[in-house]
């Protein structure tokens, strides 16, 4: 995602460093919109455990659908948990600027969240319990390997 350059990229070019800086920033945002991505995905998953629990309680299956519910909002939770995660910022003047290679690493993690929700939501609405709580979990061990990588490096 490219945006459009203004003033303050023009006077950068002479500042040492606020090229790569911008170019950082950047990348930050396209990993904001990928989150967001995931997030809306995940929402998605969310709206098809919901119908799969209606459709238990029109069957009086209250223990299944409790169960489900149990995942719907772990679901929510980790919707809530990619979409506001740190993304990686830190000031232009920082000691502890986050490289290019760090970005990266924060890329990739995403990208694996992203893979693990696409794989798993075509097969949601036969999935068991366990089998959800197994993907949550997956998704939830991505996101906190993410963060790790993000608290080293600050």
């Amino acid at each position: 995602m490219k945006r459009k350059p203004n003033i303050l990229d023009w006077i950068g070019k002479y500042i040492p460093g606020y090229v790569g800086y911008a170019n950082r920033e950047t990348r930050r945002q396209c990993d904001k919109v990928l989150r967001d991505h995931i997030a809306r995905q995940l929402a998605n998953c969310e709206s098809t455990l919901q119908e799969r629990i209606s459709a238990l309680i029109k069957v009086h299956d209250l223990q299944a659908a409790q169960d489900l519910e149990i995942c719907r909002k772990r679901i929510n939770t980790l919707s809530s948990k990619i979409k506001y995660a740190p993304y990686g910022e830190s000031a232009f003047f920082s000691e502890n600027q986050i490289k290019d290679d760090e970005l990266d690493q924060l890329h990739e993690c995403d990208k694996q969240i992203l893979a693990s929700v696409e794989d798993n939501m075509p097969r949601l609405p036969e999935m068991s319990t366990s089998d959800i709580q197994a993907f949550i979990a997956t998704v939830l061990q991505c996101l906190d390997k993410r963060n790790q990588l993000l608290q080293e490096h600050k």
